[in-house]
């Protein structure tokens, strides 16, 4: 319908860029109001991705500082290579967020 809630917002960012999603999420309920001035719980296309939406303040405050620049290794012919590039923090396991970020991305 055009609109997101905070629940679908928090899982697309966790989705798609390398935030501190335990922040993001402890965060998010204080600063929906700032985006979501009809207070109705959803917040539109437009002031999520307006050059000083949410989508905007969340990259400029929540990614995570130590972002891989290389370029993905390619599934294909690296499989340990893109396996280590998505693991983030390091566990061996990657989360559903980490794998999630790795196929689209891929």
């Amino acid at each position: 319908d055009g609109s997101l809630n905070p629940r679908e917002v928090l899982e697309i960012i966790k989705a798609c860029f390398p935030v501190d999603a335990d922040k993001l999420e402890t965060d998010l309920p204080k600063l929906w109001k700032r985006w979501d001035p009809s207070m109705d719980g959803q917040i539109q296309r437009d002031e999520f991705l307006a050059p000083n939406g949410l989508l905007a303040f969340i990259r400029s405050h929540f990614l995570k500082q130590n972002v891989p620049v290389a370029p993905v290794p390619d599934i294909r012919h690296d499989k340990h290579g893109w396996f280590s590039y998505f693991d983030e923090d390091g566990s061996g396991e990657l989360s559903v967020q980490e794998v999630t970020r790795g196929l689209i991305k891929s």
